[in-house]
């Protein structure tokens, strides 16, 4: 499949265009502004433009027809290029949500999300480095009482009876989790750990 990125250099569509790639696509993009990662795309073979006129993606759209336009949130509805995307017919036109959900089943990927107000990326990146020893549980019972129904956990078996790293579920308040962030450094086999900012809530 041929997918083309409007706005490629972004923090969202950039990593996705790599898993484009890596799955097999073939895939192309745009973005005014030569960065850090659309340098690091081209390098690795990924055509890319600054021009975002809709001139550049009508040309590559007559020699590699384009099968699916992925765009940044931040674009308007009446961005030249999505403009000419309609124009050259082509349908499939999304943000990032629906071509991660394609790939994720086609490739029978396990997703795993990590959210929240701070810490998303650290987090993300701690838990990337132990993903070769990654076990996701996503529907486990779980034992505290303020949990409402099955919740889940992830484990690094390699950490033998301390192997959870993280866990949580919903609750009558909302959505909680907790990473045990000395197993989670143990599992990625990291020689020190820093934590940028907290409070302590436990002052023992």
């Amino acid at each position: 499949m041929n997918i083309y990125f409007s706005g490629i250099g972004g923090v969202g569509l950039g990593p996705l265009a790599e898993i484009a790639r890596d799955a097999g696509h073939t895939v192309a993009g745009s973005d005014p502004v030569v960065s850090l990662t659309t340098s690091e795309l081209e390098k690795s073979g990924i055509v890319i433009a600054t021009d975002q006129s809709g001139e550049f993606l009508s040309r590559y759209h007559e020699h590699t027809p384009i099968d699916w336009l992925v765009y940044t949130a931040s674009l308007p509805a009446n961005h030249p290029e999505l403009l000419h995307a309609r124009a050259l017919g082509i349908t499939h036109i999304t943000k990032r949500d629906e071509l991660l959900r394609s790939i994720v089943e086609e490739k029978q990927l396990t997703l795993l999300a990590v959210a929240g107000t701070h810490g998303k990326t650290t987090t993300t990146s701690m838990v990337a480095a132990c993903t070769a020893d990654f076990v996701v549980a996503p529907l486990v019972t779980r034992g505290l009482a303020y949990y409402l129904g099955e919740g889940f956990e992830i484990a690094c078996p390699s950490l033998g009876a301390q192997q959870q790293v993280c866990g949580g579920g919903a609750y009558a308040e909302g959505i909680g989790f907790a990473v045990g962030v000395d197993r989670l450094m143990l599992a990625a086999n990291a020689a020190a750990t820093a934590t940028p900012g907290g409070d302590d809530d436990d002052p023992r």
